[in-house]
């Protein structure tokens, strides 16, 4: 009997099971099935239940989901035809396990009617992830010869062995001293925790938000906090509302209204900046917009002799898809403030590819007379750093402009009138996927893997997409407003001092 042991029971492992359940369901065969996780399996550690009801999901529930669509099982479980053969049409797959959304699920489950543009706390997908956990082993084990065993436990060795007959087989051993035999071992761990060098007292090294102790934190105190992440967001709610603060907004208000915050007189004082100096970008309430990538799919026909294009290529293709969608929503969804028309657009942008020229640069001069708002116009660079070649008069004005930038920031994710916004983020979805399916393929070097993709490209993405729900920004500026969170600026490092942590940032 062959073995598959998979390390971590997170929602990687219960899509794995889900796919396993799906291609094994009429194939019956010889297969045990072992999961490892000292938390429940399906949601694991970061999805697990008992955590706070503050930290939320920055994707909207209607958005989750951990199944395959409907229509596709009925597509697949269609039977192959005569016709098909002729037309050489694939051979029908494996018929999927399907389920709802988590919107739809919460529902049918529980009395809440969450809308399907709602964020939902981190814990309430646990549930959801277990019944799919649930819905897998339902099918596996009605497989004759198949068996899936949990593991409540961690494994904490890899080993690989020889056995008689010469075949390589590994062993997974466990926190309990059990061992575990495999022919196959799939680490789905998902987020990993970094190792940080003691930095003396007053240091929180970085791990995940609810696993740290925020006690340490004291009542009025000055605390800085290097990153602009989700993490933080998390931590800012835990040390406010989390101490018995409110934010209240009046009945009615307009999506992306600025509450009052009410202190308990618990919170520290958050002194926080980053690399960038601002937030991550806040969700869209409209959701992002479908988009068909141009240049970044054809990108095999700029591979060199190793057989890879360069990052400089790649950074090219992936400039002129951000600006393609961007332009032509603007064209579409509001087309009085834009005289650049498609045709036009196509025709500069495919020159800059051709020639090996930033596509936005080569726009420049024709935006500036057909697009004449600044706010209308595709600036990469500083949406990506916003506070890029600014100079500061003090504290004051570097603080008021950061806190400017998030108001523009929360007024255009939550309203109608830059949709072009929701192009730039279903555009640099589909850019980062391609991207990495490009380098699955060996289209890009190990160089550019890391450097390029690794480093410049995920930055941007995680700051673009990967942004918290508006709520949140809309939080961050009320507590801005109450002098319990502040601004440090771009290119913060903290570093121990004599007296206690020091900081340093671009703007002194």
């Amino acid at each position: 009997m062959s073995s598959l042991v998979i390390v971590g029971g997170g929602p990687r492992a219960t899509g794995v099971l889900l796919a396993l359940a799906a291609a094994l369901r009429d194939r019956p065969t010889r297969l045990d099935i072992h999961v490892i996780d000292p938390y429940p399996v399906g949601g694991g550690r970061i999805w697990r239940a008992n955590q706070d009801r503050l930290l939320w999901m920055n994707s909207t529930a209607a958005e989750i989901t951990v199944y395959a669509p409907a229509d596709l099982s009925a597509t697949a479980a269609a039977p192959a035809t005569a016709a098909d053969n002729v037309n050489d049409s694939p051979p029908a797959g494996p018929v999927p396990v399907t389920g709802p959304d988590l919107a739809s699920w919460i529902r049918t489950v529980t009395d809440r009617d969450t809308g399907r543009d709602t964020f939902i706390p981190r814990r309430d997908l646990s549930a959801y992830l277990s019944d799919a956990v649930e819905r897998a082993r339902a099918v596996l084990d009605g497989v004759p010869g198949v068996r899936m065993t949990v593991h409540q436990a961690t494994a904490t060795q890899l080993r690989t062995r020889t056995t008689p007959d010469g075949e390589g087989r590994r062993d997974v051993v466990l926190d309990d001293g059990s061992v575990l035999g495999a022919d196959v071992v799939l680490l789905a761990q998902g987020h990993l925790d970094v190792e940080s060098p003691a930095a003396g007292p007053g240091h929180q090294p970085p791990g995940f938000t609810a696993d740290t102790d925020w006690s340490t934190l004291p009542a009025g105190e000055d605390v800085l906090v290097r990153g602009m992440g989700l993490a933080f967001i998390d931590l800012m709610m835990l040390v406010t509302e989390g101490r018995g603060g409110r934010f209240l907004t009046p009945a009615g208000s307009p999506p992306g209204t600025v509450p009052v915050y009410v202190p308990s007189g618990e919170e520290p004082v958050l002194w926080v900046g980053s690399g960038r100096g601002v937030p991550y970008r806040s969700k869209l309430t409209e959701g992002p917009l479908p988009v068909h990538l141009r240049y970044l799919p054809a990108a095999s026909r700029f591979a060199g002799a190793d057989g890879t294009v360069d990052g400089r290529t790649l950074g090219i293709l992936l400039e002129a898809d951000l600006a393609v969608a961007w332009y032509s929503a603007l064209e579409e969804h509001h087309p009085g403030r834009t005289a650049l028309h498609r045709d036009t657009l196509h025709r500069l942008v495919d020159a800059a590819v051709e020639s090996g020229r930033s596509p936005t640069g080569d726009l420049e001069e024709t935006v500036r007379r057909l697009v004449p708002d600044p706010a209308d116009q595709f600036r990469p660079r500083l949406l990506d750093s916003p506070l890029t070649g600014q100079v500061f008069a003090g504290r004051a004005d570097l603080e008021d402009t950061v806190a400017g930038i998030v108001r523009d920031n929360l007024t255009r994710a939550t309203g109608r009138d830059h949709r072009q916004d929701g192009a730039l983020y279903g555009a640099f979805v589909a850019a980062y996927m391609t991207l990495l399916s490009l380098a699955a393929d060996g289209l890009v070097s190990d160089a550019d893997r890391h450097s390029f993709l690794g480093d410049s490209v995920a930055s941007s993405f995680s700051y673009t997409c990967s942004g918290p729900p508006p709520q949140r920004l809309a939080n961050l500026l009320a507590l801005h407003d109450a002098g319990i969170v502040r601004f440090l600026g771009p290119g913060v490092t903290v570093t121990a001092g004599t007296g206690g942590p020091l900081y340093t940032s671009r703007c002194g």
